[in-house]
């Protein structure tokens, strides 16, 4: 079947449906008034002279009305594009008359950020753009450069303008790859001498003891804002070296020369499934939005109780919409087509971001190893970094430690590199988050330290990592719970290594972690995923508990692993018998030909823990079924902290969904809701108090069926006004 499950379709309707007429009828944000404010108009006609209180004799720019704004006010936006960053600073209604800024009913208007200059006006005096080769022979043929310099910092994040779906330009670290002849990327042995790829030889960091002559002292080179050298490093040649690559229409700034070179070739990556760039090569015949990295849409300081609604709020450079020491900012059905970021929260308190939709606006032709597989190469006797596409797409939406409040509500999170959660309280419910290259919800990144999160009633797909404490951050607790998380369609994952290679995939997993992580409980929720290869199982939520380790709760969730990748491995580990974290209620379940054993568990000690200088007492080991689980040593050591034992009411049978392949592959018609036959109803355990106090199925009939789904349950609706429903199909 389509490799990404008609994705294409769906990403060309989403710009159009950002161009439809806006909602007109919102939630209700905020209690009504208790004594009218002064209502103030924006229209792109208008005039910042005029007095801007009526519809007749508005102001023509956001940012004069936004001065005009006191508590109780409403500032009206007519329809149309607002070029220009908005920033909304010590601006504070109150909690019964907060400052709104809207679209005028029936109507949408857009903030963009970028630079006017850089947009060819048909018929003005001067273009934006020029040949390159005018003055530099080396330029690529289809290489243009901007006619005007510029003194802001790295002109070089941008996206196509018009082009239906948010489509990101690519931000080229190097010269070089913006004119490579080449698109595929792979490391060439330094003893191959005939591959006609060009490109540097790389250097790896090394140690001065690690008995390599090679290993040498070479000064850092920053790659911005010029070239300035770091304190001496050592490195040593890697052995291979790197081929310069052309990764899609993009952008590099030149810190010489102040100007921005634009290439719009098309790209050859020939992947089913994946789009190719076959668009206009003449920036003065396309509309791109070019934007210099400190460049930000919407910036938001020390304001309290600030409506932003029924806008779109696009492009900019690192980011799209900043939060700094603000309280109760809400956006309520606000698209934001990012820029390299979507949206940063700074000490910024009981945000609340209901039915949105943020964009990254990943190209089909862009590839995660485009971001992640940066490297250094020597040059002038100084190593130089080549960052390759790093600073194209990122974070679509992040948080910090000092926030607290945050509430995430029917939203949609799509094609993108990864998104975080973070501070006290936060919670995060009924979105849909699709098509992220790195993380779906990272929990625990360093410096967003997370304590106290929700996340239920959410769908996620297409993404590397599902649920990520991979940042050695201690929060917690954190409750995961009632969610659909899909992960048997993979994200684009590694560029073509050579003219033959199709292999771009990678199949996403259900956790990731790296010890040591605060409180976790994961509970009634859905997995759907592939195996996973060189990780012995699929579910690696138990790989590394330490006893001592944060307690790690896991009930009542289906684990289904369907074989659709060349891998062969068990669904899951079990944790340590001795580890204050139990599981139990759980279904796991393979669809495939598999041969591996289906649960492990590593190696312990009894009487635990283990010491350094001694070898486990009890070796790891797998079982063939759950029958085999409990009948081991490993079961009823498990009574001492788990009386019941470990997985003493899990199952391992087909859950007889209502509608779903027995070979586990995608359909439109999945529908993980349970049928009237099956096992899994009323098959739970019984919640502990705490979390049956979160989940609001808890006292109703079916409660304990597991999975995210109940037996009868409507149909599990997330995103926008609930416009992602699962399952998909009438």
């Amino acid at each position: 079947m389509d490799m990404v499950n008609k994705s294409l379709d769906r990403r060309r309707r989403a710009g159009a449906r950002m161009r439809a007429a806006a909602t007109t009828a919102s939630l209700v944000l905020v209690a009504a008034t208790l004594e009218a404010g002064t209502t103030y108009y924006v229209s792109p006609t208008g005039n910042d002279g005029n007095a801007g209180t009526t519809t007749s004799a508005p102001f023509r720019t956001i940012q004069r009305g936004v001065h005009a704004l006191a508590a109780g006010d409403v500032l009206e936006l007519r329809s149309g594009d607002y070029v220009g960053d908005v920033q909304i600073v010590g601006k504070h209604g109150t909690p019964s008359q907060p400052i709104v800024i809207r679209s005028y009913k029936g109507e949408r208007a857009r903030i963009d950020s970028y630079l006017p200059t850089l947009v060819t006006v048909p018929g003005g005096a001067q273009p934006a753009w020029e040949p390159a080769s005018i003055d530099d022979p080396q330029a690529h043929p289809e290489e243009f450069v901007s006619t005007r310099t510029f003194s802001e910092e790295s002109v070089n994040r941008g996206a196509f303008l018009e082009l239906g779906a948010h489509t990101r330009l690519v931000t080229y670290s190097r010269v070089e790859d913006l004119r490579a002849l080449h698109e595929t990327f792979a490391p060439i042995p330094a003893s191959v001498l005939d591959d006609p790829r060009p490109g540097p030889a790389v250097f790896v960091p090394c140690a001065a003891g690690d008995g390599n002559p090679a290993c040498q002292a070479l000064p850092d080179c920053a790659p911005y804002p010029a070239c300035a050298p770091t304190p001496a490093r050592r490195y040593k040649p890697a052995g291979f070296r790197l081929p310069w690559v052309y990764m899609g229409p993009g952008l590099w700034f030149n810190e010489t020369s102040r100007k921005v070179h634009v290439r719009l070739s098309p790209t050859h990556n020939h992947i089913a499934g994946l789009r190719d760039y076959q668009g206009e090569t003449d920036p003065r015949k396309v509309a791109l939005a070019v934007a210099s990295r400190h460049m930000k849409a919407l910036r938001i300081v020390g304001s309290s109780h600030v409506v932003i609604s029924n806008v779109d709020v696009r492009f900019g450079g690192d980011q799209t919409i900043w939060l700094e020491n603000t309280q109760d900012i809400v956006f309520d059905h606000v698209n934001v087509w990012a820029g390299t970021r979507g949206m940063r929260l700074l000490s910024a308190d009981r945000t609340v971001f209901r039915h949105g939709y943020v964009d990254g606006g990943v190209p089909e032709w862009f590839f995660r190893g485009d971001s992640k597989d940066a490297y250094v190469f020597l040059r002038d006797g100084q190593i130089v970094p080549n960052g390759l596409a790093s600073q194209t797409v990122d974070t679509l939406m992040a948080g910090s430690a000092a926030d607290e409040g945050t509430l995430i509500e029917h939203s949609e999170f799509v094609n993108g590199h990864d998104l975080y959660l973070a501070g006290t309280n936060v919670r995060f419910h009924h979105n849909w988050v699709s098509n992220l290259n790195d993380d779906c919800l990272f929990l625990d990144a360093p410096g967003y330290g997370v304590s106290g999160a929700r996340v239920h009633e959410n769908v996620f797909e297409r993404c590397l990592a599902a649920i990520v404490m991979a940042g050695e951050e201690v929060g917690g607790p954190r409750y995961i719970y009632r969610n659909l998380i899909d992960l048997r369609l993979p994200t684009a994952g590694f560029r073509p290594r050579d003219a033959i290679d199709r292999d771009v995939w990678r199949y996403g997993q259900p956790f990731k972690s790296r010890l040591p992580d605060g409180p976790l409980d994961v509970f009634h929720n859905t997995f759907l995923v592939n195996p996973q290869e060189a990780t012995q199982a699929s579910l690696l939520h138990y790989r590394h508990t330490a006893i001592g380790e944060s307690p790690r709760r896991t009930f009542n969730n289906i684990f289904l692993v369907n074989q659709h990748v060349a891998a062969d491995q068990s669904i899951a580990f079990l944790p340590d018998p001795s580890f204050h974290g139990p599981t139990d209620g759980n279904d796991y379940v393979r669809l495939g030909r598999f041969t591996a054993a289906p649960f492990r568990i590593a190696g312990y000690c009894r009487p635990a823990p283990c010491s350094p200088s001694s070898p486990p007492t009890v070796l790891a080991r797998t079982f063939q079924n759950l029958a085999d689980l409990r009948a081991s040593a490993y079961f009823q050591h498990s009574t001492a902290v788990y009386p019941p034992g470990f997985e003493a009411h899990g199952l391992d049978v087909d859950p007889q969904f209502l509608s779903f392949a027995a070979d586990g592959a995608v359909a439109t018609t999945d529908d993980v809701r349970l049928s009237a036959a099956s096992p899994l109803r009323d098959a739970g355990i019984a919640l502990p108090p705490d979390l049956a106090a979160l989940d609001p199925q808890a006292g109703t009939a079916g409660a304990r069926d597991i999975g995210c789904c109940p037996y009868a349950s409507a149909p599990l609706q997330t995103g926008v006004d609930g416009r992602r429903r699962f399952p998909r199909h009438p």
